[in-house]
């Protein structure tokens, strides 16, 4: 169902990721009247599939390294035993869900309207002036309800999603995802890596 009487804002930003969350703060400690559309998560694939998890893991791999391997360890006596998984993907998904609500306050604090939905950009039309609101952006959520939102002007922040490789098509199993292997419920004894980017580099 689409909205009767769309919203007005000065900008409106597709994505709420590093790029679209920290440009609707900007916009709107700059005065400007903001809403930011995003279907998923806030803080899109850095925060919660890519660099941030990835770094709790890395960090808390460093830190067992330092107890079971390293000469700390040794002098207190400290031995390599088994390490428990679920409670270091535990800590990684608290961290996670903490910085999503970080993102929530920044928006709150800063008068950001954030708006569940997938976006499409319907309408978009010349700037006269300052008032004017040419574009309209309609946002679809997961029950399929749509609002429209009229704005002056539009940041794209939609982000990117990694391409499957013709021969290793991804199935969660044997053949991983980003966005898999931050949930395995087991760590692989084996791994490779395919892409040499901030996540594949964290990840190997």
């Amino acid at each position: 169902m689409t909205q009767e009487n769309p919203s007005s804002f000065d900008l409106a930003v597709i994505g709420a990721g590093p790029g679209g969350y920290v440009a609707a703060v900007r916009a709107a400690q700059l005065g400007m009247n903001v809403a930011c559309i995003e279907s998923g998560a806030l803080g899109g694939v850095c925060l919660n599939w890519g660099c941030i998890p990835t770094k709790a893991l890395l960090h808390q791999a460093e830190v067992m390294d330092d107890f079971l391997t390293g000469p700390l360890g040794a002098s207190l006596g400290i031995t390599p035993k088994q390490t428990d998984w679920s409670a270091l993907m535990q800590r990684k998904q608290q961290i996670v869900e903490r910085m999503n609500k970080a993102v929530a306050h920044l928006f709150q604090h800063h008068g950001v309207t954030h708006i569940s939905g997938k976006a499409q950009i319907t309408a978009a039309g010349e700037i006269k002036d300052e008032n004017d609101r040419p574009c309209t952006v309609q946002a679809t959520d997961a029950d399929g309800d749509v609002s429209s939102v009229n704005c002056g002007r539009v940041v794209v922040a939609s982000g990117s999603r990694p391409r499957d490789l013709p021969f290793a098509t991804t199935d969660g199993r044997r053949i991983l995802g980003a966005r898999d292997v931050l949930d395995v419920e087991d760590p692989p004894k084996s791994l490779i890596v395919i892409g040499s980017g901030a996540i594949g580099v964290e990840f190997a």
